[in-house]
């Protein structure tokens, strides 16, 4: 490989780590912290959210009402055969609607998808850290092995923990993010919302 292609491989291994970090930072107006579930937050936005939880309050109860007709004919009357709810149940994230299970479950979808992007997160900061001081070592020796030491070494790591740019380094919104799919259709393997994610990638 020559020192250009080894150039091309580093810059394009490390540009998606390094645009997915300083998309949520600082300067682009979020503030550190995050939703349960791990998604970064600004200032406008925990406003905004925090005026959403009022608002769900209220708006709950007439989407209950919908919701149990909705249930009848695509959960109630599948589980009476079944004993367990179908993954079209409407309303587990509704205080009206959702039952104890239903609590808990959403307990544990946020806790895994804040773990998920935690886990995310910290490899791209270690692969970015290891990227700078490749970098330096490179623009000190001239030598492109340390460039291509820092492709190879990124690649594994993130084969290792199952982690791929294109999946899961795509710079979203936190409002993407954040959507969740009301009846239900939810996974972490390994992203929590792939095909909302992927929605959001794809409309921009």
């Amino acid at each position: 490989m020559s020192t250009k292609d080894s150039i091309r491989a580093f810059q394009q291994t490390v540009k998606p780590l390094f645009d997915h970090k300083n998309a949520y930072s600082a300067k682009k107006g979020f503030t550190g912290q995050t939703t349960e579930g791990g998604v970064p937050q600004s200032e406008e936005r925990e406003k905004i959210m925090a005026g959403r939880k009022f608002q769900k309050k209220i708006t709950d109860v007439p989407m209950a009402v919908l919701g149990t007709a909705y249930n009848i004919p695509m959960n109630y009357i599948p589980k009476a055969f079944t004993g367990r709810d179908t993954m079209f149940k409407y309303g587990k994230d509704n205080w009206v609607l959702q039952s104890k299970q239903d609590k808990l479950n959403r307990k544990t979808e946020l806790t895994e998808a804040r773990n998920y992007r935690e886990r995310r997160d910290r490899i791209r900061d270690d692969i970015l850290e290891m990227a700078e001081a490749g970098k330096l070592k490179y623009e000190a020796t001239g030598d492109k092995k340390y460039l291509d030491m820092v492709t190879q070494g990124a690649n594994d790591l993130l084969a290792n923990e199952g982690l791929t740019p294109e999946n899961d380094y795509i710079v979203l919104t936190p409002e993407v993010q954040d959507m969740r799919d009301g009846i239900g259709l939810f996974t972490n393997n390994p992203n929590p919302y792939p095909a909302i994610e992927a929605t959001g990638y794809r409309g921009g």
